[in-house]
């Protein structure tokens, strides 16, 4: 993938790229529980699109009381092309533009590329139960 561009995501953007999503669902499942309206209460919701203006990643930011969540997906056909990395840089630019002091997420303990890449990017794991990590990153 050579070009991509970042926009901020509308509720039907972000449904084709759930409906693409394949097997990363698995791992994904933030609208499971959720109605897809809920990205207008997002601090930011972003998708990255590919050189035929497809979605390909997604992420967001969601305020829940004093808890800033960061949420994360990349479709299958697109994992290990630095998308993740590129959007996790994106959310955090983000987060720190809007004075937020902390960045939490919850992952499942069977998705080790997205641990790793959390504690790429200085996340610090703080809970773990049988089937989720809890990481915390504290922001200057």
């Amino acid at each position: 993938m050579r070009t991509i561009k970042f926009i901020n995501a509308d509720v039907q953007s972000v449904r084709l790229f759930i409906e693409d999503l394949k097997q990363g669902a698995e791992n994904f499942r933030y609208f499971q529980s959720r109605p897809i309206e809920i990205i207008h209460n997002h601090l930011a919701t972003i998708l990255i699109l590919n050189e035929s203006d497809y979605p390909v990643a997604y992420g967001h930011l969601e305020k829940e009381g004093d808890i800033l969540w960061l949420g994360l997906a990349v479709a299958d056909r697109y994992v290990n092309q630095g998308l993740g990395n590129k959007m996790m840089n994106r959310l955090i630019d983000l987060a720190k533009q809007n004075d937020e002091t902390a960045i939490s997420l919850s992952v499942d303990k069977t998705n080790l590329k997205a641990q790793k890449l959390y504690l790429n990017h200085g996340f610090q794991k703080s809970l773990e139960t049988k089937t989720t990590a809890l990481y915390n990153l504290r922001l200057n």
